[in-house]
């Protein structure tokens, strides 16, 4: 009988869900047999590896949990060969304990696969971020152009409610653009990082992950953020020393100018609570000046006004003299601020 050839599919033809994706190739040292009509499991692998029951906190993925870490098995792939994902059921004393799902298995790589969440293990985390100068590029009239890095650090607060001692696997994804600083004991995982943590019967540890990366940022040194930025960069050495001069002198200027202005605002609240008590004694003495026998009451009464009244003309004449001294000090630093500028176009790195 001749068999008559398929018609060809277009080129362009898009594949179908019901098509495969991609091949395997696998190998069995003795024949199997399927009936007609019927299907079979075959175990590709059976062979023992090494594992154990540990801890898996994972706040990013869908399986994750932000609050408890999941209890986990983790175990060595015997095989030369990557294990597909899947459900991975897990037995313990004879008995079920717990189902999970498993990312793909690199040959000979380890993995942990979480089963259950019996909720023995309490994370918190707190996160915070912070800048700093790395280099100093330009300067034109107080603006800065610089490498600024800026800082990110994971806090883990992880307690263990448990009676005996247990590992805690902590996962984290490096933000793009970002490298970790941290002087950690970890291992990839995937795209990921695992971090180790022993935990001791009921005790509770902190874990601090820190990452960065570098920015170009424009820092105008009016204000007094980049006065702050400044101020940091300067505590490291530096070749320049003309610019650390400068820089020292401008922060100097800018801590007189705030301090000046909170010791006038001291002194404004001070004469206005002195306003407000002359005022109170100018109410009593016009209410005394119709009783006849109250001269001794109304000549103490109009000493203190007298007395008040000189800290309110003394606290004036302060106000006015920390205005002045706040005037000189804004004029040395405005003029300080542009007069500054770099001698080349870069700056050592700090």
């Amino acid at each position: 009988v001749e068999a008559q050839a398929a018609p060809e599919r277009p080129a362009a033809a898009a594949a179908q869900p019901q098509d495969p994706v991609g091949e395997s190739h696998f190998e069995s040292p003795v024949p199997l047999t399927v009936r007609r009509g019927t299907s079979a499991m075959v175990s590709i692998i059976h062979e023992a590896t090494r594992g154990s029951v540990v801890y898996l906190y994972d706040p990013e993925s869908s399986r994750g949990n932000q609050r408890f870490a999941f209890k986990a098995v983790r175990f060595e792939n015997p095989s030369g060969s990557t294990l597909e994902s899947g459900p991975m059921t897990v037995y313990g004393h004879e008995r079920f304990v717990g189902e999970g799902m498993s990312d793909p298995i690199p040959g000979h790589a380890s993995a942990v696969v979480p089963f259950a969440l019996d909720r023995q293990i309490v994370v918190e985390q707190t996160e915070s971020s912070s800048d700093r100068i790395h280099a100093l590029q330009k300067a034109v009239r107080g603006v800065f152009s610089a490498e600024v890095k800026r800082s990110r650090k994971l806090a883990l607060t992880i307690t263990n409610r448990l009676a005996q001692p247990t590992r805690v696997y902590i996962r984290h994804t490096v933000p793009a653009g970002y490298h970790l600083t941290s002087k950690l004991t970890s291992e990839r995982y995937g795209e990921a990082y695992l971090f180790p943590v022993e935990l001791g019967a009921s005790e509770t540890r902190t874990l601090a992950i820190e990452e960065e990366t570098p920015l170009s940022r424009t820092l105008d040194l009016r204000t007094p953020e980049a006065m702050s930025l400044v101020q940091l960069y300067l505590a490291a050495p530096s070749a320049d020393a003309q610019l650390t001069q400068a820089l020292q002198r401008l922060i100097k200027l800018h801590g007189e100018v705030g301090a000046t202005q909170e010791r006038i605002e001291g002194l404004r609240e001070r004469a206005a609570e002195l306003r407000v008590r002359m005022d109170e004694l100018h109410a009593q003495v016009v209410n005394l000046g119709a009783v006849r026998t109250s001269g001794a009451l109304m000549g103490h009464l109009k000493g203190k006004l007298r007395e008040i009244s000189d800290q309110v003309q003394a606290l004036t004449l302060k106000i006015v003299e920390e205005q002045e001294r706040l005037t000189v000090a804004r004029v040395q630093l405005a003029d300080g601020i542009a007069e500054l500028s770099l001698e080349s176009k870069a700056v050592a790195s700090r």
